[in-house]
């Protein structure tokens, strides 16, 4: 589905040189997240891996595209990156990073093409139960940093960050993980529309019809407070997961989604897929 801004004001959208329209705001909001094992962007609540590193590749369009009656700009009409993530956990304490590129990227906006840093972001996750119960939580958060291509739409502005509860459920075949919490960014305003600090939600699941294969669904999604009652504050993307873990530690993930509302970083398609490695486990 198409992330349309239907602004009021197209004043308030930067212009550049060449007078294309270049909001300063981030349109991906897909976060890969660490040594899970429910979705691709959803956090586990109880222990796994010790450590761990995995790189994820994926490719997004039409993130952003403004809408002025019968006109259509693409503003981001696609994007391709990568990210390198790693973690170490340290008894009830994980932590762990993420660097992001934008290997090329299209749409209206100047410059826009071509290799482009995304915002790196710091990890943590304090496990609050035991790995033994059937139900986990944890504590999770995340910082970023600007030093991604905010000018391209591939990075906040400044630093960014997010706190919140992970839980999750294992019953023999299957599983499901729940996050929710807050997001701090930058604000922007687009015309009527501020995009600034949000609740952000998570949640996948699924079963394991043998093992070690994995296949469920992910809903991700973001509602900015401050247009929390307009359609355009809400961004929630839906995907379907497929994740496999050999014994010796080598994993292999990959999904694909569209948005399902019309708020920036709603795309109308998305692909994901990576490669982990993690310790083997015992036998």
């Amino acid at each position: 589905m198409i992330a349309a801004l239907a602004l009021l004001c197209s004043a308030a959208l930067a212009q550049s040189d060449d007078g294309s329209l270049s909001p300063a705001v981030s349109v991906d909001l897909f976060r890969p997240a660490l040594d899970t094992t429910a979705g691709l962007a959803t956090d586990s609540a109880r222990p796994g891996a010790r450590w761990g590193a995995q790189i994820t590749g994926w490719w997004v369009k039409e993130p952003l595209v403004y809408v002025e009656g019968d006109e259509i700009t693409a503003i981001v009409s696609g994007t391709t990156a990568t990210a390198l993530s790693a973690w170490w956990s340290f008894g009830r304490l994980r932590l762990g990073g993420t660097a992001p590129v934008y290997l090329y990227s299209t749409g209206d906006v100047a410059g826009l093409q071509g290799v482009a840093l995304g915002d790196p972001g710091l990890d943590a996750r304090v496990w609050l139960l035991s790995a033994d119960r059937p139900l986990g939580l944890a504590l999770i958060g995340r910082v970023t940093g600007p030093l991604g291509a905010s000018e391209r739409q591939l990075g906040q502005p400044g630093w960014a960050g997010e706190v919140g509860l992970a839980a999750d459920l294992d019953r023999e075949k299957f599983s499901a993980a729940v996050n929710v919490g807050t997001w701090i960014v930058p604000t922007v305003s687009l015309g009527e529309l501020v995009l600034d600090d949000a609740l952000w939600y998570r949640a996948a699941a699924g079963w394991t019809p043998t093992e070690p294969l994995w296949l469920g669904v992910e809903l991700t999604g973001r509602s900015t407070y401050a247009s929390f009652s307009t359609n355009t504050g809400h961004a929630l993307e839906g995907r379907a997961v497929g994740r496999w873990t050999s014994a010796q530690g080598v994993g292999l993930f990959a999904g694909v989604g569209s948005g399902l509302t019309v708020g920036p970083g709603s795309p109308t398609a998305r692909v994901v897929a990576g490669v982990s490695l993690t310790p083997a486990r015992s036998q």
